[in-house]
């Protein structure tokens, strides 16, 4: 199987699945990516640029050969298989239903190739859920590990798409949420009942709040109130320096 792409997200995840199935995987990306290749255990013999591929095996046999190619860019890089002698002897995958050109819209072809871009909603939910427990389980098994993940901070969503655009990454670029809870004041009413007690020790314990005003009826007055903020301020239980 030749996989163009495959430092990105889906080319990883799909070498993965690939290897696991007992197939004899070949991969495609920039130079500058070829040692993250190496490092997925991949051999010169079984690496190439993309577009253009040149390279055998160490048995002398050409790639040319591959049954299936897969692909996750768009087409002009896939476009480039048949031209390179690259033509595989039975299928071209895509993600996406609209990136990869099909015979009827006159996009490039391959004598005796089948072309084919996959939708995740295709399945429908019911097969869905069971590619899920499928996935789950070799995750457990150790058989499939998380894809390398380069975060962002939403509020730099425009850096990370820069980033992303220039195809630098490896794996998934995410963007991720600024913890909230920390970064603000949190008002508890009837803070000095049992209730609202234990939800300010929960917030400050559990989520690292920093900053906790209570509100009550009868406030420092409360029965054992004193006693209460005392513990608090007893570094040992986690929740000191709540208040």
């Amino acid at each position: 199987m030749l996989i163009h792409a495959a430092t990105g997200g889906v080319g990883m995840a799909a070498v993965q699945l690939a290897r696991h199935w007992g197939l004899e995987v070949f991969a495609t990306a920039s130079r500058g990516k070829w040692d993250t290749l190496r490092a997925m255990g991949f051999d010169e013999s079984h690496i190439g640029i993309r577009g253009r591929w040149s390279l055998r095996t160490s048995s002398g046999r050409s790639p040319a050969g591959a049954a299936w190619t897969w692909c996750s860019t768009r087409w002009p890089v896939n476009s480039s298989t048949p031209r390179c002698g690259w033509s595989p002897r039975r299928n071209l995958f895509g993600d996406g239903q609209d990136r990869h050109p099909r015979p009827q819209r006159g996009g490039p072809t391959a004598p005796g190739v089948r072309y084919r871009a996959f939708d995740l909603f295709e399945p429908g939910r019911a097969r869905m859920h069971q590619y899920l427990l499928e996935l789950a389980k070799l995750f457990d098994e150790g058989v499939l590990r998380p894809l390398p993940v380069t975060g962002f901070d939403i509020r730099r969503a425009p850096a990370a798409l820069r980033y992303l655009s220039q195809a630098r990454h490896v794996g998934k670029v995410v963007l991720t949420m600024p913890d909230v809870w920390a970064a603000g004041t949190v008002l508890i009413t009837g803070g000095t009942g049992m209730a609202g007690s234990a939800v300010a020790r929960h917030v400050v314990a559990r989520h690292g709040v920093r900053h906790v005003v209570l509100l009550s009826r009868r406030g420092a007055e409360a029965p054992g109130w004193a006693s209460w903020l005392v513990s608090w301020a007893d570094p040992g239980d986690g929740a000191g320096g709540g208040l």
